[in-house]
């Protein structure tokens, strides 16, 4: 079985021979179902690489996932959705309650997210405005809050009845903004880069219709 299999072994023993400590360290932080996976195909594809007709089930997919662009195009896309949202929760807020004596930060702004983003300005060091230390989850509570004036942009009736629900998508773009942060967590699919294109998409026409 030895000299069957050692041939093998080659390409993956040269790899490693010669890999950097960053390619190494890449291997070694794999945790988890998955990052036995991550490491077991990577090692394969290095076998693939020299003998062609080396194809165990499931290699081809690991291939065409590793070399996908849906990360990054994911990653493009989020923080518009961010952005547009921010744009929009707050100038509705000035507007709704006036913003010369901050009226939109203290009517507006659920007391919970004002006292953390209060504390995220004391740690910027550039000390940035309040409009701009918000986090995304901010942003479903103070929509929740002030939800007669957000939820003809923001509620998804098609999630159900409740405003819990039709929120609900919120908790969704927040894990996958954390799987795109934390690419060991997997690669996004095409699921999931479909759900925040066709999100982009969606809130960009109900604001500009609104």
């Amino acid at each position: 079985m030895i000299e069957e299999i050692l041939h093998y072994t080659e390409p993956i023993v040269r790899y490693f021979k010669d890999a950097t400590y960053d390619e190494i360290k890449n291997f070694r932080r794999q945790l988890g179902a998955a990052g036995q996976r991550y490491c077991a195909y990577g090692m394969m594809e290095m076998i693939h690489q020299e003998y062609n007709d080396f194809k165990p089930v499931g290699l081809d997919e690991y291939i065409r996932e590793k070399y996908s662009t849906r990360n990054e195009e994911a990653r493009n896309i989020v923080p518009q959705i961010q952005l547009l949202i921010s744009k929009n929760v707050i100038s509705t807020l000035k507007v709704k309650f006036g913003e010369d004596n901050e009226e939109w930060w203290y009517d507006g702004i659920p007391e919970n997210v004002r006292i953390d983003v209060v504390k995220r300005q004391e740690k910027d060091p550039e000390h940035r405005p309040k409009e701009e230390n918000f986090d995304l989850i901010h942003y479903l509570d103070i929509i929740s809050k002030n939800w007669d004036i957000f939820k003809e942009i923001y509620g998804f009736k098609d999630l159900g009845n409740s405003k819990a629900k039709q929120l609900s998508w919120f908790q969704e773009l927040k894990r996958i903004r954390n799987k795109i942060a934390h690419p060991e967590r997997g690669k996004i699919t095409e699921d999931e880069l479909k759900f925040v294109t066709d999100l982009y998409k969606k809130l960009e026409e109900r604001i500009n219709n609104n």
